[in-house]
């Protein structure tokens, strides 16, 4: 008993073990069903045995992990001095992923104009805009295709324009996270592993030439989780920390959501961090001051609410066709009167896009109490149903094996979607694919729209993006084994973007893509060793 006691000598870390194996295992357990049979019962003596065995098999890992924690370390004495990092390496770094991104650019030449691109576009070339999408990334992604086409004759000049000053910015993003990284100590065989990652991994490489909105604002996160890591140790750039922001703010609406709840945080919980209120503050007032006067100066519709609605809606599509007797009369003509019923019987489990697309806002709005009570009321008559629906629509996002589908028989423009939802693989109008490196196009074809590759053992796990999302959770566990470690903070904007994407209309790679780019943060343990307790 003592040997066993030995084992596991710290309380904190035993019970922070504890919860993180319970949670992973009733995941995988639960998504496994989910994925073979749409429904998930843990008093099935099969389902039991495998918690009881993922839960115990995890929990000795994570021991045996923290055991040797100080050996991952490069600074075991936990006071590592910081580095200075020469000019020199920090250009050369910078250069060398823009020089990795150019195959893959020209493999997909002018750059994959995808995910909204032709939405937004023609927003700003018809001058009607909506903010369903963020504004200024239609602004800056419509007025440069403008200027290419007027320049170059050619939309897809305009394409190349936008993919290029992307490529460089996030290079620069991601040049400076790995310089930030040897700053503070950073073991030299992970910073390479970091770099090959970011530079060449196709997942990555892919978005780097997208045009897609998550790009940009991804890249204001890992610059956010960067400053915080610089801030934590010493002093760093204002600036560069309201850039940052802007880029949360004005590039994805979730920003909208996640930054105001961290400034609360941030001052309910960590004094070591207050210094960057002002900042943050002034970027939220920023944003504010342009969105608001963008909406009065451009025909602006407000975006339709049935986005933020997709898993309520979703559930009670599940309930209509798998539980239709919890209805009663009444119910279903309040149901048919948001969604209606040929909607209902066409309900996709992975997708909500068809259910929110053909929502009948104007009846909402007229009396949202109304739907509420149905939704609260149907809850309590099938809640294992109301479970399954939002589980089967986010266990791409926490179940290890759960392929990117969900667009199977789904149209983008031309294109009609197969079984794989990897990666928007196409270039809408205005834009004409017109690829210089044919057989590199064709492996990126592949891996978007082809599902074997999510089904080989071992590198279907690290193209997934649950296996990234798990990834961050043991690294926030870690984290958070040690009391009042201050650089708990640099997870809390990727733990709130998660909170969002649960509440989205489909588990995509692009929306976890913050997760892909946060890897060299996983990789050095010893940079968020707090040095000041």
């Amino acid at each position: 008993m003592k040997k066993i006691k030995s084992l596991f000598p710290d309380k904190r870390k035993n019970i922070i073990n504890l919860v993180f194996s319970a949670v992973f295992s009733v995941c995988i357990t639960a998504g496994r069903q989910l994925e073979n049979h749409g429904s998930v019962s843990f008093f099935h003596p099969a389902a039991l045995t495998a918690l009881i065995i993922i839960c115990t098999g995890v929990f000795f890992v994570m021991s045996i992990a923290d055991r040797h924690f100080e050996k991952i370390c490069i600074h075991p004495d936990n006071n590592p001095e910081k580095k200075e990092v020469p000019k020199k390496m920090f250009f050369l770094t910078w250069g060398a992923f823009i020089v990795s991104y150019i195959p893959v650019l020209l493999a997909s030449w002018p750059g994959f104009f995808c995910y909204d691109a032709e939405t937004e576009s023609y927003e700003v070339f018809t001058f009607k805009y909506s903010n369903h999408h963020p504004i200024m990334h239609e602004l800056l992604l419509g007025n440069i295709l403008r200027l290419g086409n007027k320049v170059f004759g050619s939309y897809n000049a305009g394409i190349t324009i936008f993919v290029i000053m992307q490529m460089i910015v996030m290079s620069c993003i991601f040049a400076y996270l790995l310089t930030t990284l040897y700053r503070y100590g950073a073991g030299r065989i992970r910073l390479i592993v970091s770099f090959v990652f970011l530079a060449f991994f196709p997942t990555v490489q892919m978005f780097m030439v997208c045009t897609a909105k998550d790009v940009l604002f991804t890249g204001g996160i890992i610059l956010f989780i960067t400053l915080l890591i610089r801030t934590l140790h010493e002093k760093t750039s204002p600036f560069l920390l309201f850039i940052s922001v802007c880029m949360m703010l004005f590039f994805r609406n979730n920003g909208i959501y996640i930054l105001p709840v961290f400034c609360v945080l941030v001052f309910i919980l960590e004094k070591r961090l207050r210094r960057i209120l002002p900042v943050m503050i002034a970027g939220i007032v920023f944003y504010l001051i342009i969105t608001q006067a963008l909406i009065a100066f451009l025909p602006v519709k407000r975006g339709e609410k049935g986005e933020m609605l997709s898993v309520p809606m979703q559930q009670l599509a599940r309930v209509h066709m798998l539980g239709k007797d919890a209805f009663t009369d009444e119910d279903l003509e309040i149901l048919y009167s948001m969604i209606p019923e040929v909607i209902l019987e066409n309900y996709n489990p992975k997708l909500a896009d068809n259910i929110k697309v053909n929502f009948l806002e104007d009846n909402f709005k007229a009396d949202p109490g109304k739907y509420a009570s149905l939704w609260v009321r149907t809850f309590f008559k099938k809640p294992g149903l109301y479970l399954d629906a939002f589980g089967i629509m986010t266990d791409g996002y926490w179940y290890l094996s759960a392929p990117v589908t969900g667009y199977e028989g789904y149209k983008v423009g031309n294109e009609l979607y197969g079984e794989s939802a990897y990666f928007q693989f196409m270039i809408e109008t205005p834009g004409t694919s017109e690829p210089l490196l044919k057989g590199l196009n064709g492996f990126y074809k592949s891996l978007s729209l082809d599902i074997k590759w999510q089904r080989i053992p071992v590198l279907s796990l690290i193209l997934l993006p649950s296996f990234y999302i798990w990834l961050f959770a043991f690294s926030y566990a870690g984290i958070l084994k040690e009391k009042k470690n201050a650089f708990r903070t640099v997870f809390w904007i990727p733990a709130l973007l998660f909170l969002t994407m649960l509440l989205g209309p489909i588990a995509l790679v692009r929306y976890a893509l913050p997760f892909y780019l946060m890897v060299p943060v996983f990789l050095a343990p010893e940079v968020l060793k707090d040095v000041s307790q």
